[in-house]
């Protein structure tokens, strides 16, 4: 069991943003929806209770726009700091 398949849609807040990328040999887009974009659009669909879908899940059903391949999940930890700067001295 990987984090994909162990979390819901619904574990996290709505304004959480996750990382899309198209794989090496696609276009190489990114986007960065949030968990709210991604339930709303999966309810636009015609997807009964997206809340609950895992993540592992709705990785499987996105597919690039541009060029067609299905896109990879990635986390975005953009918004913590870490506290180590540097290399040893």
């Amino acid at each position: 069991m990987n984090w994909k398949s162990g979390l819901q849609l619904r574990d996290h807040d709505a304004g959480v943003r996750v990382e899309l990328n198209c794989p090496p040999g696609g276009c190489g887009r990114t986007i960065r929806p949030s968990i709210g974009d991604i339930i709303e659009r999966a309810e636009a669909l015609g997807i009964e209770a997206p809340e609950q879908l895992y993540l592992d899940q709705v990785a499987a059903r996105l597919k690039c726009r541009q060029c067609g391949r299905r896109l990879v999940l990635l986390q975005s930890h953009e918004e913590n700091m870490e506290a180590f700067q540097g290399g040893m001295p």
